[in-house]
């Protein structure tokens, strides 16, 4: 073989080899990104997207911890900020990002029910709230009160004492007196069921003791808001359709229900003021109507001048506030 040949063989064979290096190399590097690819399916596929450094810190959390000191309890309920919710704690903890809320300068607050860990004092609404100045620096915002329960201190709670399904046994007993034709008689009925007044002192040596619907009605005594609570959740069970609501006084719980074009305030002790409004008359004259029955209830009743202010009807489906004394008057003007 000749110098010329061997030197043709020799670049046959680098060609070759430089061939197979190629292929192998392009083999490598598709297994490489198929592999790469594969990996950021998997990323986006569990984790949704992937995240750069700045993404993670701006999702920072806070927890919440809500606790009474008096009862020594966590307190679970919903969460809200402004008013606005945000969810429900679970054991007392709430997890906050804070990129999607900031809760400098702003009101948190938690509206729940009592659980076990308050024992005679379980199934109660509470509602709290916290001016936020800092959140912290430890990533935790401890969130501390005393709450007491048998003592309803706003709308929320006060409120949520009206609870009508805690008397159907009790209404389905006196259903069968009721008349299906006359809804002021069954209302007169209902009012008139046998809870009889007894004060807080007596009954739980206590200056202020607010009972449920069930307690009350399992005792059979109560004071002027046990008997308006229950008398009134007694009327919801009975027909939630009937305009009907209790009046929260100064100092005293009542009822007020407008039935048929009737204007009715009820009171403990089988006490009724009734009036109607005059399609003839003119509105301040209706107006003067109006505020007639509610004077002479205020009289008959014993209710002091100091005593008179009304704040607010509600019913556990309604809450209607009144900023002035003369909006009580205009509230019944328009109900019907």
């Amino acid at each position: 073989m000749t110098k010329s040949s061997k030197l043709f063989i020799f670049c046959i064979l680098i060609i070759i080899l430089i061939s197979i290096i190629t292929i192998l190399t392009a083999n490598y590097l598709i297994k490489d990104e198929k592999t790469e690819g594969s990996l950021i399916n998997n990323l986006t596929g569990e984790l949704g997207t992937i995240k750069t450094v700045e993404e993670i810190e701006e999702e920072k959390s806070i927890t919440l911890s809500f606790y009474d000191s008096k009862a020594n309890c966590s307190l679970n309920g919903e969460v809200y900020i402004n008013n606005g919710p945000l969810g429900k704690t679970k054991n007392g903890l709430f997890f906050l990002k804070l990129n999607e809320t900031v809760l400098d300068n702003n009101v948190l607050e938690i509206r729940g029910i009592t659980d076990d860990c308050f024992n005679k004092d379980e199934n109660l609404p509470f509602l709290r709230s916290w001016n936020i100045s800092s959140a912290g620096s430890n990533n935790q915002l401890y969130l501390e009160t005393e709450l007491e329960p048998r003592k309803p201190s706003n709308y929320y709670e006060i409120q949520a004492f009206v609870r009508p399904y805690e008397t159907s046994d009790y209404i389905s007993k006196i259903n069968k007196s009721l008349d299906p034709n006359n809804i002021e008689s069954n209302l007169d009925k209902i009012n008139e069921y046998g809870i009889r007044y007894r004060s807080d002192n007596l009954l739980f040596n206590q200056e202020e003791y607010w009972q449920t619907p069930k307690e009350t009605l399992v005792k059979g005594h109560g004071d002027c808001e046990d008997w308006a609570i229950t008398s009134l959740s007694m009327i919801r069970e009975y027909n939630s359709s009937l305009q009907c609501y209790n009046l929260l006084w100064e100092s005293h719980l009542s009822i007020f229900c407008y039935v048929d074009g009737n204007y009715i305030i009820y009171d403990q002790d089988k006490t009724k003021f009734k009036t109607q409004l005059i399609k003839t008359e003119s509105i301040d004259e209706n107006k003067i109507r109006l505020r007639k029955m509610r004077n002479n209830y205020f009289e008959y009743y014993g209710l002091k001048p100091n005593e008179r202010n009304i704040y607010a009807a509600f019913n556990e489906e309604t809450l209607v506030v009144f900023n002035e004394q003369e909006d009580f008057i205009e509230w019944l003007l328009n109900i019907g």
